[in-house]
C-alpha cells in the first residue's frame, strides 16, 4: 500500500474515532443533534456526518463543537490527543 494510500485510511479511520467520540459525549450529556446544528449554526445533516466520519473538523470548529456540547475545549483536544496516540502510537512529547 503506498505512503499517500496508507495517510489516507489513517486519517479517515481518525476522522471516525472522532466523530463517534462527539457523538458519545453528546448522547451522554443528554444532547440531540438538532441542538448542536444550532449551536453551530449548520444544518442537522452537517452534525451527522461528523458523528459518522466523513467531515472533520478543524481546531476552531472542535472549540465550538466543545461549547455546544457544554464542555471545556482543553478537555476535548485532550481526548482527540488520546485517540491520535491511539492510532499512531506515539505521544506529541516523544521525540
Amino acid at each position: 500500500m503506498g505512503t499517500s494510500l496508507h495517510r489516507k485510511i489513517r486519517k479517515l479511520d481518525l476522522d471516525k474515532a472522532v466523530g463517534r467520540h462527539l457523538a458519545s459525549l453528546r448522547k451522554k450529556n443528554g444532547i440531540q443533534q438538532l441542538s448542536i446544528s444550532e449551536a453551530l449554526e449548520v444544518k442537522r445533516p452537517l452534525v451527522s456526518k461528523i458523528e459518522n466520519g466523513h467531515r472533520s473538523l478543524a481546531a476552531t470548529e472542535l472549540v465550538d463543537y466543545a461549547k455546544a456540547l457544554g464542555i471545556n475545549p482543553n478537555d476535548l483536544f485532550a481526548d482527540i490527543v488520546s485517540i491520535v496516540v491511539e492510532y499512531d502510537g506515539r505521544h506529541p512529547d516523544d521525540k
